[in-house]
């Protein structure tokens, strides 16, 4: 991993042990990649250590446990990815690159969001299909607005939740709203192609270079 990154030009710090190496960074990384199970001590006291000690940083766990509550803990403590060993050198840049997109992303910047047809205009609170408005209600465009915020990550169902809903409520109601946005953005709303399951988890925007 260390040999493919500073082939595409970045630059690396190799650390051999957990939260304690991260104080030796001397400048602000824009990625962290660790490797370790945020179902175990270690792995929840790096992640909040990363964060603390670089928190406009994206973090990626890599860990040898295909478990869904971990990889749910993981995300919703932070992280912007996880990836069960053993993977493939291409995926893991693959999932390197949609990282960084998500933290560097400025929406002020990028304030019209497009993914095959359809766009998002954050300014406007306007989204379109192949160049027509899609009409949707204000919880629905909320639901919209924070997968356009994670473009190409997934989002946990219990981050959603607590975005839309201040009270408790059950993961039903997520799943009908979810279900009404897909009628109105998906060709074949079945098969979506734009919003998706990740089952387990929670969903994710498809973006624009992910395939």
């Amino acid at each position: 991993m260390r040999t493919q990154l500073a082939m595409l030009g970045f630059n690396v710090a190799e650390f051999s042990s957990g939260d304690e190496d991260l104080a030796g960074l001397t400048n602000e990384p824009d990625l962290i990649i660790a490797s370790t199970n945020v179902d175990d001590a270690d792995g929840t006291n790096i992640l909040r250590a990363a964060q603390k000690q670089s928190p406009h940083a994206a973090i990626i766990l890599l860990s040898n446990i295909r478990d869904e509550t971990g990889i749910v803990n993981a995300l919703d403590l932070g992280a912007d990815d996880y990836i069960t060993k053993p993977f493939g050198m291409e995926e893991f840049l693959a999932r390197v690159r949609t990282a960084l997109r998500h933290r560097l992303r400025r929406p002020s910047e990028t304030p019209a969001f497009q993914t095959g047809t359809l766009c998002v205009d954050e300014i406007r609170r306007n989204v379109t299909v192949d160049g027509k408005l899609v009409k949707l209600t204000p919880k629905e465009y909320e639901l919209v607005h924070i997968l356009v915020q994670n473009a190409g990550k997934v989002v946990t169902c219990g981050f959603i939740m607590k975005r839309l809903w201040s009270e408790e409520t059950t993961q039903s109601y997520l799943r009908v709203l979810v279900r009404a946005v897909r009628r109105k953005i998906e060709s074949v709303p079945e098969q979506p192609f734009y919003l998706l399951t990740v089952p387990g988890v929670g969903y994710l925007l498809r973006a624009p270079d992910q395939r």
